[in-house]
């Protein structure tokens, strides 16, 4: 046999979780004077004026972390891999003018200074593009530009090397 539930006797509660609102509250009406719309909340269009809890109703909300803003080793990774793609551009131009010019040795000396040049420079916007990834609540745009850029460029010089011997 199961017995009847058990009704509570006396006025209800009063706290979080009572069916009766505390402190006074008075339906149509809210604790800054602004009026309230058929349903007891204020209409949709108006901002609340004052932070905190407004009434019954008010839910306050736990605050959230604010993610981060930039992501000062994705940057640095982009910028390195653009002063890649320069030195690249500069190498170029500058190895048609010295072959141009017939100064073998020259160009010998100027390619070899410019592929080491790029080849450091890339490792470390592979590395500072990488450590950009890496971080939790930073934008990840910059930091994979850069990492893919440096990594084409490294990609470059290794072929050239393996092509060369």
């Amino acid at each position: 046999m199961s017995q009847p539930p058990v009704v509570p006797q006396g006025p209800p509660p009063h706290g979080p979780f009572s069916w009766e609102p505390q402190g006074g509250y008075v339906p149509g009406s809210s604790s800054s004077g602004a009026a309230l719309g058929p349903q007891g909340y204020p209409p949709m269009n108006q901002v609340p004026t004052q932070m905190g809890p407004a009434g019954p109703h008010a839910v306050q909300q736990p605050p959230m972390a604010a993610p981060k803003k930039g992501n000062v080793f994705g940057l640095i990774s982009l910028i390195v891999g653009v002063l890649v793609v320069v030195l690249e551009i500069v190498s170029t131009v500058a190895s048609r003018a010295i072959i141009s010019a017939g100064e073998f040795e020259l160009w010998q000396l100027v390619n070899v200074t410019f592929t080491i040049a790029i080849g450091v420079l890339a490792a470390a916007g592979i590395a500072l593009g990488i450590v950009g990834l890496t971080r939790p609540n930073r934008p990840k745009g910059t930091a994979g530009i850069g990492v893919g850029i440096s990594s084409l460029h490294l990609a470059m010089i290794v072929e050239y090397f393996i092509l060369s011997w």
